[in-house]
């Protein structure tokens, strides 16, 4: 059996420890960037969905877009946040987004 000093036993274990709290930390990493593109698929809007959302960019009376923002409007910004990445990505507007969802283009 060989001797092993003290220096050596703590030193692999804080080469352990360190590899341990690397990979945990990746992993984690991991996860968040898995959760986001959860969200983000889940937040792009359905065809019934896209043409309520038409509709809503039509609105022009604001008390009514006030009352639908209160009812539903983290879900309105969660479907406009995955348009405007779309958008972003894609070089288009909205409506022209949410048209190619209406159409099955998308």
């Amino acid at each position: 059996m060989q001797n092993v000093d003290l220096a050596t036993i703590l030193n692999d274990a804080e080469n352990d420890l360190r590899n341990g709290i690397e990979q945990m930390v990746f992993a984690i990493k991991s996860l968040s960037l898995n959760v986001d593109n959860l969200k983000a698929k889940a937040a792009k809007p359905d065809k019934l969905t896209a043409e309520a959302l038409l509709e809503y960019i039509a609105m022009e009376d604001d008390k009514i877009k006030t009352n639908m923002e209160i009812l539903c409007g983290n879900e309105i910004q969660a479907h406009f946040k995955w348009i405007d990445k779309y958008c972003s990505e894609n070089t288009c507007t909205q409506e022209e987004v949410l048209n190619q969802i209406i159409n099955g283009e998308i």
